[in-house]
Parts: structure tokens; C-alpha cells; sequence
């Protein structure tokens, strides 16, 4: 996410509390381009902990592409507002953005019992989950976390929901098996976004 030339002049329209507009007579250099991609990039915590939370950006058609989770009126008039004309904001939310490698497998059985974390808050669920001998998996399938995520302001788990787990409460598998927890987020703005849709779908034996 990066900065502006001066001698770019760049017209934006807030239509429907959304930046319709990136396009000027003169566009502005590749360099500045990237300068105020870097910038949105750099902030990147310190908005999450305003509320304005970043899903990618990019280049756009003459300008920073700053793709927003929660594109309301009052963010994208903030993005404006802090990096300049040459930052535009998409009207459409965009998705949580993962680098996966791999997949994840299914547990071998056991005499440990998985609990439900169905309907809890991300913090609690895994913490329930590794203290009761699990891993879990989150974002990418396999790749389990031994420790329980502390969620701190700025994170998106912080309206997090866990909508589904696998393996099920209640299945017997090994001690130190990963369950994959699905978790449906609902950002201020009323933007929902679910985290790893495909959590449970288990790599073919």
C-alpha cells in the first residue's frame, strides 16, 4: 500500500459513501503508486485498531487500489483523507486474504474426545481447544497451532463467531489431532466475512 507525486492531480467522488473515482489527465507515476500502497501496508495495525480493516492492495487504473473488509462512508473518507487523491477505495468489501500451502488431513483416532467450541468467541474456542490437548487450524487445513490465539484490538477475530468445527464434538481421535474451526465475522458496518470456508474440506486419503 504506497504515496503521491504532487504533480498528480487525481479526481474522487464519494458516491454512496464509497470513492467511485481514480482516473486523472495525469497519471501519477508507478513509484508513487507503490509509495502509497506501502503506506496503507505500514498502517496496517494501526487501522485495524480504528476499525478500518484492510483485506489487499494493489495497483488500479491510475491509482493505490486500497481494498477494505468494511468499506463504510466514514473509512473510505479516512483513506482519502490520510493517503491522498491517489488512494482509491473499491465500493465492494474484499474477501479475508490467505496464503495456504497444503491441506490438512483427517485426525487418527483415539481415546481424546474433541469438545464443542460451536458458538464461541475465537479466543475461547481455541483456547478450549488446546487445552484439552488439540491443535487448531484456522486459516489453512494442517497447519495447527499449539498455543490459543490472544486476540488483541485491530484483529478481525475479535468479531469472530465460530460456526463450525471439524472433526465434530464429540469425536474420539488422537491426542494432538487439529481441528479446523470455521469462524464467521461480522465487521462494524455490517459486513460479514467468514474465515476459512474450506477449513474442513480434508486433503483425499
Amino acid at each position: 500500500m504506497n504515496i503521491r507525486s504532487v504533480a498528480a492531480v487525481v479526481s474522487l467522488s464519494l458516491v454512496g459513501g464509497v470513492l467511485a473515482g481514480c482516473g486523472s489527465s495525469t497519471p501519477p507515476s508507478g513509484a508513487t503508486l507503490r509509495r502509497v500502497q506501502a503506506a496503507v501496508d505500514r498502517d496496517d495495525d494501526k487501522l485495524g485498531r480504528q476499525g478500518i480493516f484492510v483485506s489487499s492492495t494493489g495497483g488500479g487504473p491510475g491509482c493505490a487500489r486500497v481494498n477494505l473488509l468494511n468499506p463504510t462512508r466514514q473509512n473510505v473518507e479516512y483513506i482519502r483523507q490520510h493517503y491522498g487523491p491517489n488512494a482509491c477505495v473499491p465500493a465492494e468489501p474484499g474477501p479475508i486474504v490467505t496464503a495456504c500451502a497444503g491441506s490438512g488431513h483427517k485426525p487418527k483416532p483415539g481415546d481424546h474426545v474433541v469438545p464443542d467450541v460451536v458458538g464461541k468467541d475465537f479466543e475461547e474456542a481455541t483456547g478450549t481447544l488446546t487445552n484439552a490437548g488439540y491443535r487448531f487450524a484456522a486459516y489453512c487445513p494442517g497447519q495447527g497451532a499449539r498455543k490459543p490465539h490472544r486476540v488483541t484490538q485491530g484483529d478481525i477475530e475479535q468479531f469472530a463467531t465460530i460456526a463450525r468445527q471439524c472433526p465434530a464434538a464429540g469425536t474420539r481421535t488422537a491426542a494432538g489431532e487439529v481441528v479446523g474451526i470455521e469462524a464467521v465475522v461480522v465487521l462494524p458496518g455490517g459486513y460479514r466475512h467468514t474465515i476459512a470456508p474450506d477449513i474442513c474440506n480434508y486433503e483425499k486419503p
